[in-house]
């Protein structure tokens, strides 16, 4: 091919603008009890109280518990439903608010409401206690040397002693200049010092608690909302927001910025103050506005009704200390925006049109040196964007065969060492030369067995050209005078070959789509040197040269291989990862940052001399921490010079430095959020968070716990461990399981732990734990085990005595029958042996002689019978003699008959008979037929089965005795009856034991007995 340069142009329009600060993103949070909220509070527990048209609502960033009226008669309940005033907690830990029918008190601890009466002053010239009144609402604002201090919006203020519940009224005592009264905005704010301050539609109040006298500032104009910050009020109005230092009494406006023509602005309902002096401020029409403490103006942020046509109003703010804003809206009821600057930037971003509705599949990345990113894409060819301005243009490419499939789409951007710039488009290869302005276009050639297009998926140098790796196989690349040659490697066949590394030492690992990694020596090998890690799917291989190892990310964890001793180490989801899915890799110094499938996880490399490998601690991040998406792309990792690292996922790319992603360990705040006994509460006058200790009765024994770290971000996250001490031997790791429950508990003292792990995956020092202590019933006290000795002791003694000589007499008579039983049975084996066995043998004797001297049949079958009835003599002999009980004297006789059987039979025989068995007492029937069966069967197939080999195995298990005995012989037709009574002599001494006997044997095809027989002593 000649060498062909051109120029490829960045032709298209700008796809995205990303404009200074985006729009926040407001999440909805369900399961209030009602979605028009009023307030919004967290307490010094960490929970988050919301005031509602529908009761009280507790949440702990997972559950929400809802506190409503009762129509009943409970006196503890809340009172009125709609809960339009502000939360208010006081030092005690209660919550103080005001419902449209009455000033409510709520205990935390105790659960329970109380209802407070407020005196109005029906003169309106002095104050003084009034008459009672319970129809007025009020908002209660701060308390303050034991007295809550509440303001209306007529009657003025009310001072409530909680300790006496005497109410003092204090109405505006200063008048309009019409001498008519003038309402407040009852929302007002405290100072810290003396001064409640409130907006009106005339001008500015202020209430001194010390004197109890009021003032008035900026009387022309009307405001109807109002914060502090350090000595400074600021107002909202329809129009604009106010500002007036309360030393020096000058004011003036502050302008609201960057707010699009498009919104529609209302009147400010809401300021507030958080803790970092930032003021912000939410109006009529939803919009959100931001003053950072040191800004001058406030910013609009966004509007909460998104881009729907009904815009609701927003009627409280509250910003924690974790980042969120939290608003509280009439219909749309709690929505919470992230308000922390994210450290991880993204591509293409909320105000993108065309490509955030589609997505961006980003295949692979390249930051150039202009700082811009290079994007290759699923279908959507190059994009490269410019970080500062957030503008993107496509990369125009001449040439595209609307044939191939998947044309478009570029797997790999890539430079290599030399500078020069690799990727791929629609069949051909383009490579820009280091300090070039063109591409040169190769095509890449296609065997003809190929059935897809190629595309470039990963390029290395090697030796004096480039090792390519594609979608059909392998290629090598060599650069002539004037052009690039390019061919196939044959021997690697046509597989997708998806990484490739060439290591210090020149050979080259290749990385085939799902067979793990293939090692060549070089690249004219037929067949890898070496396979490993065969079977797993690989995703990518990055090399440490500092540490000398090879990070191989796998669809089953991430793998660090040391390649000079062939050790490897797995790090999966055990080890932290949220995903062992691994993409890809990128290593800084002693730490890395991994793609998975589950967020990006940044890994502290902990070395020590022990081992190559690493201790990893893993910190995971996911969509709560601004990511785009939780899954990410093969081949979409990227360090560029900058020190940006990039990934890419299906909808886009991620960009971050990795020193401004700051991580702060929180101590997780652990609180008990149910706790029941026998499925009630285990203390009706005390809330779970509050109980440290319970005492129980035996029959209250069943316990169930329920406990939650309160994370208002990522409460999904967080892990849980849990001991019962006492009962559980070590901690029980439960994930993210967040409770436990324990049953029918024995009596005793236990001690119930849980602990969490926060968001950098540690466990918190700190715990929380209740003692319980399960008393035992009264019949297992110590005062009642002894009256229950002194009441039976008498007895004990009387009685003891006569059942000692009773079971003394007894043992004596059952050792004088057993005594006369064995004396009797050695007496007739001793006569058998000396008598019968003696005289037996004579005949014997004598047959054989006569046999020897006459030779006749019938001599030769009495000697033959009185050799058996001699053997049948013995045996019986053994049997009746008491000395001869147990199972493993019995095997051990059998053993020994059975190689007289078979010693010169001329048979292979082979007998395994367990050891054991000196514990396990026969009986006389037990021993005497499982000797009998057993020779009966071997002395059979000696007769008849014409067998080269004979078996005889027995297994002891348990309580019953297995016989096995095959041979290779003959064999017989089992279904044949027969004359003989072998068989049935076999089946019936089995069946007297209890056993089973099963026979498998068929003509030319060998026998085979199996029987089974149970050692409970026979009845």
């Amino acid at each position: 091919m000649n060498l062909r340069l051109f120029a490829i142009s960045c032709f298209l329009s700008s796809v995205s603008i990303a404009q200074p600060g985006q729009p926040f993103h407001f999440e909805k949070i369900e399961g209030l009890s009602q979605n028009t909220v009023y307030s919004i509070i967290t307490d010094k527990k960490g929970f988050m109280w919301i005031a509602t048209a529908n009761g009280l609502n507790r949440y702990d960033g997972a559950a929400m518990k809802a506190y409503k009226p009762s129509y009943g008669r409970e006196k503890s309940q809340m009172k009125g439903r709609i809960i339009r005033s502000a939360l208010f907690e006081n030092d005690k830990e209660q919550l103080w608010f005001g419902t449209d029918r009455v000033v409510n008190c709520f205990n935390k601890k105790q659960q329970v409401f109380t209802q407070h009466k407020l005196y109005r002053n029906k003169d309106n010239k002095e104050v003084k206690e009034g008459i009672p009144d319970e129809e007025i609402f009020a908002n209660p604002l701060i308390e303050k040397n034991g007295t809550v201090w509440f303001a209306t919006a007529v009657e003025g203020l009310f001072a409530l002693s909680t300790e006496t519940n005497k109410c003092i009224n204090y109405p505006v005592t200063i008048n309009d200049e019409n001498g008519e009264s003038i309402p407040l905005m009852y929302n007002g704010v405290f100072n810290g010092k003396d001064q409640l301050w409130f907006a009106t539609r005339k001008g500015l109040l202020c209430f001194d608690i010390g004197t109890g006298k009021w003032s008035r500032f900026l009387h022309d104009q009307s405001f109807f909302s109002v914060t502090i910050c350090s000595d400074t009020v600021y107002l909202g109005s329809n129009a604009r927001i106010d500002w007036f230092d309360t030393r020096s009494h000058t004011s003036g406006g502050i302008g609201k910025i960057n707010t699009p023509a498009s919104i529609r602005q209302g009147m400010i309902r809401r300021i507030i103050t958080d803790s970092k002096n930032n003021l912000w401020a939410g109006d009529q029409e939803g919009n959100i506005y931001q003053k950072t403490a040191l800004g001058r103006a406030f910013e609009w942020k966004g509007n909460i009704n998104g881009n729907a046509r009904t815009n609701f109003p927003v009627y409280c703010l509250y910003a924690d200390t974790t980042g969120n804003l939290w608003v509280g809206a009439d219909v749309l009821g709690l929505l919470k925006a992230e308000i922390s600057t994210p450290g991880f930037k993204k591509f293409p971003d909320a105000s993108a049109v065309d490509i955030s509705s589609q997505g961006l599949f980003v295949y692979s990345i390249y930051e150039d040196e202009e700082d811009k990113i290079w994007l290759g894409t699923f279908q959507n060819g190059i994009f490269i964007v410019d970080k500062a301005t957030g503008k993107s243009s496509r990369l125009n490419f001449p040439y595209f065969d609307p044939i191939l499939p998947y044309g478009r789409s570029v797997p790999l951007i890539k430079k290599d060492g030399s500078g020069r710039l690799w990727t791929s488009y629609s069949g051909y290869l383009y490579v820009k030369e280091k300090g070039a302005d063109n591409f040169i276009p190769v095509k890449i050639p296609v065997p003809n067995s190929a059935v897809q297009s190629p595309q470039l998926n990963s390029i290395a140098e090697y030796k004096n050209g480039w090792l390519a790796g594609t979608n059909i196989g392998l290629y090598f690349i060599e650069k002539n005078t004037n052009n690039y040659v390019i061919r196939h490697i044959s021997n690697i066949s046509q597989s997708r070959i998806i990484s490739i590394w060439v290591s210090p030492e020149g050979k080259i690992w290749l990385v085939p789509e799902s067979e793990g990694i293939m090692i060549f020596n070089d690249v004219g090998d037929k067949k890898a040197g070496k396979r490993i890690f065969t079977g797993l799917n690989v995703k990518s291989i990055q090399y440490d040269e500092k540490k000398q190892l090879v990070w191989i990310s796998t669809s089953d964890g991430l793998i660090a291989y040391h390649s000079a001793d062939d050790q490897y180490r797995f790090y999966t989801e055990r080890d932290g990862l949220y995903s062992s899915l691994v993409y890809g890799v990128v290593t800084i110094n002693d730490e890395l940052w991994a793609s998975t499938n589950n967020g990006l996880a940044k890994g502290k490399l902990v070395f020590n001399a022990d081992s190559p490998f690493p201790a990893i601690h893993f910190i995971n991040y996911t969509v709560a921490e601004g990511l785009p998406v939780n899954e990410f792309n093969t081949g979409a990792f990227y360090k560029g010079k900058s020190g940006t690292l990039y990934f890419g996922s299906t909808k886009g790319v991620v960009w971050f430095k990795p020193e401004d992603i700051k991580t702060t360990n929180i101590q997780p705040n652990l609180q008990l959020t149910n706790f029941l006994v026998n499925e009630k509460q285990a203390d009706s006058l005390t809330a779970p968070e509050y109980i440290s200790s319970v005492s129980l009765p035996y029959n209250r024994n069943n316990l169930f716990f329920q406990f939650r770290v309160i994370d208002f971000n990522n409460a999904g996250k967080v892990r849980y461990k849990y001991q019962l001490e006492g009962w559980d031997k070590d901690w029980v790791y439960s994930n993210t399981l967040n409770e436990v429950r324990y049953n029918n508990l024995p009596d005793g003292k236990y001690i119930f732990k849980v602990a969490a792990a926060g968001n950098l995956g540690e466990w918190s020092s700190e715990m929380r734990s209740i003692r319980v202590v399960i008393y035992p019933p009264f019949w297992k006290t110590w005062w009642f085990y002894t009256l229950s000795a002194s009441a039976v002791l008498l007895i004990i003694i009387l009685i003891t005595r006569f059942l000692a000589q009773q079971k003394l007499k007894n043992k004596i008579a059952e050792l004088e029958r057993q005594k006369e039983i064995d004396k009797e049975r050695q007496r007739i084996s001793r006569e058998m042996h000396d008598d019968i066995g003696a005289g037996l043998t004579q005949i014997t004797l004598m047959s054989e002689s006569a046999k020897t001297k006459h030779g006749t049949e019938e001599l030769d079958d009495i000697a033959k019978t009185s050799r058996q009835l001699v053997s049948n003599m013995s045996e019986i002999i053994w049997s009746l003699s008491p000395e001869n009980k147990t199972l493993e004297q019995l095997l051990s006789y059998l053993r020994e008959q059975l190689n007289k059987q078979l010693e010169y039979s001329g048979m292979n025989y082979s007998i395994q008979l367990p050891e054991s068995g000196s514990q396990v007492v026969l009986s006389n029937e037990q021993r005497r037929n499982i000797l009998l069966v057993t020779k009966e069967i071997i002395n059979n197939a000696v007769k008849y089965s014409k067998a080269r080999n004979i078996s005889v195995n027995a297994i002891l298990r348990g309580n019953n005795l297995d016989f096995e005995v095959a041979d290779d012989g003959a064999g017989f037709d089992i279904s044949i009856n027969r004359s003989g009574n072998g068989l049935k002599n076999i089946r019936h001494r089995i069946e007297e034991l209890g056993g089973i006997v099963v026979v498998e044997s068929a003509p030319g095809k060998g026998s085979r007995f199996f029987y089974n027989i149970p050692l409970q002593p026979t009845t």
